[in-house]
Formats: structure tokens, C-alpha cells, sequence
């Protein structure tokens, strides 16, 4: 995995804890955490995609 879809992964985890801390606390919307969460699902499987791929 190359330094840059490493640190897609990277942040697409920080996502993905930052959503679910906020989904936690409650301190925004739900709709807005869940979406922050999805995102970062997103970005952590599109880094495993394209490290795979090459």
C-alpha cells in the first residue's frame, strides 16, 4: 500500500471515529453522524480497492 492510500485509510478511520463519537455524545444531528461514519466506511474500502487493484 502506497504512502497515499495509506493515509486515505488513515483518515477514513479518523472519520469514522469522529462520526461515532459524535453519534455518541449526541452533540449533532444523528442523520449528520451516520453520514460522517458512512463516509469514512467509504474512504477506508476505496483505499483497500485501489491498493488491491495496483
Amino acid at each position: 500500500m502506497t504512502p497515499l492510500r495509506l493515509g486515505r485509510a488513515v483518515l477514513g478511520l479518523a472519520v469514522i471515529v469522529m462520526g461515532g463519537l459524535l453519534l455518541i455524545t449526541g452533540s449533532v444531528h444523528r442523520l449528520l453522524a451516520a453520514l460522517l461514519t458512512v463516509a469514512g466506511l467509504l474512504l477506508v474500502v476505496a483505499a483497500i480497492t485501489l491498493s488491491r487493484r495496483s
